[in-house]
């Protein structure tokens, strides 16, 4: 499904929005089990690349610095809960 420009991430169908965070979740759990540590600044950009990659096989097109930041914060976020669950 082709988005048009005009639209933004927020405004995606929950649908769109739950496969990439799918994608960005489990890239992440690969990453971590590859290199036994949190993703942080330049494997951040790797595992964004990935996403955009899976996302462009799809035929979706999102403004980059949309997705950038909204994959951003995901990952930050699921870098917070791993750290929380490693403290335990």
């Amino acid at each position: 499904m082709l988005l048009q420009t005009n639209k933004r991430w927020s405004h995606l169908k929950q649908k769109q929005r739950d496969w990439i965070y799918e994608i960005v979740r489990l890239e992440h759990q690969k990453f971590i089990e590859e290199h036994d540590r949190l993703p942080v600044k330049k494997s951040k950009e790797k595992l964004f690349e990935i996403v955009v990659d899976k996302v462009d096989e799809r035929g979706m097109w999102l403004p980059s610095h949309e997705l950038k930041k909204a994959v951003g914060k995901y990952i930050d976020r699921l870098n917070r809960k791993a750290e929380n669950l490693s403290c335990l």
